[in-house]
């Protein structure tokens, strides 16, 4: 999905429309490595933004892919089928190495109990052709990993 505009509000928008129920609303949580809780969601259509990865460290990215898990895993057991969680990941650069954190979140969610993997989104904002520095390309996707509760 290319967005133009101000993507962290069209990415909303288009989620609560396709996967959400607008009478409910939906719970969005944002997490940089330390686990939330499950106990407050409220409605059929949970979000798990992506932090701000400006502050990421070493130390935070191997954190936040079990802190998501546990999140997701808790959402399965506590949730009523069909409700959604889309769990929004970006790939990251940390002194000039790839990493690919939406692969390894991929990984660590796939055979989760009870969640069912309905969609992989690609988001990219149109007009980014920048191609970053000599050595690099700029990162400027991020990927929407929608599962279903069954």
């Amino acid at each position: 999905m290319w967005l133009d505009g101000d993507t962290e509000s069209l990415i909303k928008r288009n989620i609560v429309h396709r996967y959400g129920n607008e009478s409910l609303g939906y719970n969005e949580v944002r997490f940089g490595g330390k686990s939330e809780s499950v106990s407050n969601i409220t409605s059929g259509l949970t979000l798990i933004r992506f932090p701000d990865v400006t502050s990421f460290q070493r130390k935070d990215i191997y954190q936040y892919i079990p802190a998501i898990a546990e999140f997701a895993g808790q959402y399965s057991e506590q949730n009523e089928p069909n409700n959604y969680l889309v769990i929004e990941v970006k790939d990251i650069r940390y002194r000039k190495q790839l990493i690919p954190l939406g692969l390894f979140v991929f990984e660590e969610l796939f055979n989760q109990n009870n969640l069912t993997l309905k969609e992989i989104i690609v988001v990219a904002p149109i007009g980014t052709n920048s191609p970053g520095s000599q050595d690099e390309l700029n990162i400027v996707h991020k990927y929407l990993f929608v599962f279903v509760k069954e």
